[in-house]
């Protein structure tokens, strides 16, 4: 017959559910990767951008995130906060040819 049994478990693994250590300082939104974060070199290259939010190339191993750090300590280009960001690149915006073949009809209401 089937009768419940005991089983025991263990493992060495130990699980982190913080921000301590994986950014430079999110509390100001610098989500600069903090030396030594899990977040360095830890990309599934499948998935990684080939550019990162500064618009740096990445290089292998990639990084988790939005940024590549490639050794730097602290983020050299835009950092996150409360804006729209400005690459320097100008728009290119054609605005739309007005319609053509329409006729303004006045209702007179």
């Amino acid at each position: 017959t089937n009768q419940p049994s005991a089983a025991t478990f263990s493992s060495n693994r130990q699980y982190s559910f913080g921000t301590g250590g994986i950014f430079v300082n999110p509390g100001n939104w610098d989500f600069w990767p903090a030396p030594g974060s899990p977040l360095i070199g830890a990309a599934d290259a499948a998935h990684t951008p080939s550019n990162d939010f500064n618009g740096t190339s990445r290089q292998g191993p990639f990084d988790v995130g939005a940024y590549e750090t490639e050794s730097l300590t602290s983020n050299p280009g835009w950092p996150i906060q409360d804006s729209f960001k400005d690459n320097g690149i100008a728009a290119d915006v054609i605005p739309p040819s007005p319609p053509t073949g329409l006729t303004l009809i006045e209702l007179g209401l």
